[in-house]
């Protein structure tokens, strides 16, 4: 609990885009601000797509620096339901996660 209320006083802003066709790998856009709307930067990132229900179908995603707080990685899951899991670290502590639900067709 001190770890959610302690990401929340940050107001860091972390969104995803994810662009999935059958059949192709699917990219993943990821760009990270702080509450004054500046890039973070000096982050460990960790992204992965985990199963509901199966975990030997989790995918750790690649995350390359594409410079200013944003990110970029492709994976090749399987169509279907999958967590959305980013995790933001300094020094091996975490400081940011978040898990949504996203479909992928």
């Amino acid at each position: 609990e001190a770890a959610a209320e302690a990401q929340q006083t940050r107001h860091w802003r972390v969104n995803a885009a994810l662009r999935h066709k059958a059949g192709e790998p699917t990219q993943i856009d990821l760009s990270a601000r702080d509450a004054a709307n500046l890039p973070l930067s000096g982050l460990e990132i960790s992204v992965s797509l985990t199963h509901p229900t199966d975990r030997r179908l989790d995918r750790l995603v690649a995350m390359q620096a594409e410079g200013m707080g944003r990110f970029r990685g492709t994976v090749t899951p399987a169509s279907g339901q999958w967590d959305l899991v980013i995790e933001l670290a300094r020094g091996g502590k975490r400081l940011f996660r978040s898990k949504e639900r996203v479909v992928l067709r």
